[in-house]
């Protein structure tokens, strides 16, 4: 069972969440529960009650900029150690960077995508990726990719990558990855924050790693970026008829 709070008046995470934490409680017997919480009074009295697995914070319904708003939360709650993600319209991959590094697990861009809410959801509830939730696809792929260190990319879903480095990359570190299959049309340079959740000798090539990353913050034109790699590499890889 997972218990996860919204904090804002944007309905429309809430909503994603809301209908799809009713499919899993009828179709797995689940107990899963979502708070929806719209003022500062709300948000002390569920704090004293209630341990959340998950917490949404609305950056535009903070009566401060969200990084001092945060500092602030952790003062007063320090009790509180659930993931908290920010949601929001922020587009720029810097001042994401700068909102995850001052303590924001992640950050939802606004419009929210279902597939990667879902995800993002099982993740910070359960502190790992499972098999058996996982509503995005993983590609066999080999392009050419960049932690400001070469690497190449060895498989991609709209969700995380795999990249071989000649460096083992510390578990939960975060880097700027770039990559073509990051790339749309009229792009020229497309860059993905990403957090290290597996570091391991890569199994085929010697002295080279295998490293994983969770993409953080991903923004809208990037996962389609990412889709539109997605859909050619698996047109291409199909049997010619």
């Amino acid at each position: 069972m997972a218990i996860v709070m919204y904090y804002g008046q944007d309905r429309r995470v809430g909503d994603i969440l809301e209908s799809m934490l009713v499919i899993r409680n009828e179709e797995r017997g689940q107990a899963h529960m979502l708070t929806r919480i719209t003022d500062a009074k709300m948000l002390d009295e569920a704090l004293v009650g209630v341990s959340f697995d998950l917490i949404l914070i609305e950056q535009s319904f903070l009566d401060r900029p969200a990084t001092e708003w945060l500092s602030t939360f952790k003062k007063k709650y320090s009790r509180v150690q659930s993931p908290i993600v920010l949601v929001g319209e922020e587009n720029d991959p810097l001042k994401l960077l700068k909102l995850i590094e001052a303590g924001f697990v992640d950050y939802i861009v606004n419009p929210p995508d279902k597939l990667l809410l879902v995800e993002k959801f099982g993740l910070y509830t359960t502190g790992s990726r499972g098999r058996d939730q996982r509503q995005v696809y993983s590609l066999q792929m080999s392009r050419p990719a960049s932690l400001a260190k070469p690497g190449v990319l060895e498989e991609l879903s709209e969700f995380d990558c795999k990249l071989r480095t000649n460096q083992m990359t510390p578990i939960s570190e975060m880097l700027l990855l770039y990559s073509d299959a990051f790339v749309g049309e009229g792009i020229q340079n497309a860059q993905v924050i990403g957090r290290c959740y597996e570091s391991k000798e890569h199994p085929e090539f010697k002295g080279q790693f295998l490293c994983s990353f969770y993409f953080v913050a991903v923004t809208p034109d990037i996962l389609t970026n990412i889709r539109n790699s997605l859909r050619k590499t698996y047109v291409a890889a199909k049997p010619k008829k």
